[in-house]
């Protein structure tokens, strides 16, 4: 046990004995030991031992309930710390969002699959391009705050030539800024044009704010 626990209980037991010198001194004791010679020996004795054993649990009770409040504000103050910790963690992310916002975000986020249909058919229809070679097989919104959407998306493409291919490649990503995360393709050896899929990545703000 540590001196520092030793010293406690010395001060607890110097406090309890303090406390039943100054009974004793204290005219209620007479009266009290007038009450207990109307009791044989043995009953007096019982109702001493049980009365002293109250007493000393009361000093027992007050150290419980001082320990137990002692826990619990050590476990408030933790889980306010916890809070602030996490909140600096957001405020920090949201800070460094902030400032590369304008480099990687789009000026507008995709809220839905028709949506993103809209901006493939602009970008196939701006560069003369056969809609019927382009379709969204899926679509969905992995997170959304109120500063910006995050979705992935996946589309089919087929008798693409070359040039046509890297026009739209060029288009999603420069203009709509969409990320590519995998391209996979194959080539019609009869027609000699491109088919296959591309998973895209996109990241969208939904306000101006910070930006």
């Amino acid at each position: 046990m540590s001196e520092e626990k030793q010293s406690l209980f010395k001060k607890i037991d110097s406090a309890i004995f303090r406390q039943i010198d100054g009974l004793r001194t204290d005219p209620s004791y007479n009266k009290i030991s007038d009450f207990l010679n109307n009791f044989s020996e043995q009953e007096s004795r019982i109702i001493q031992q049980v009365l002293t054993f109250l007493f000393l649990l009361v000093p027992f009770f007050f150290v419980l309930i001082l320990f137990f409040s002692n826990y619990q504000t050590k476990k408030e103050l933790s889980l306010k710390k916890q809070v602030i910790e996490e909140f600096d963690v957001l405020n920090s992310n949201r800070e460094n969002l902030m400032a590369t916002g304008p480099q990687f975000l789009a000026p507008s986020s995709i809220q839905s699959q028709s949506d993103i249909e809209s901006r493939v058919r602009n970008i196939l229809s701006s560069n003369a391009i056969d809609q019927s070679k382009i379709s969204i097989k899926n679509f969905d919104v992995a997170l959304s705050t109120t500063t910006f959407t995050k979705t992935f998306s996946t589309i089919n493409f087929n008798k693409f030539g070359t040039n046509d291919f890297n026009l739209f490649l060029k288009n999603l990503v420069e203009f709509e800024k969409f990320k590519i995360s995998k391209i996979k393709m194959s080539r019609d050896m009869e027609l000699e044009l491109l088919q296959g899929e591309i998973e895209l990545l996109h990241l969208g703000r939904n306000s101006s704010e910070g930006f």
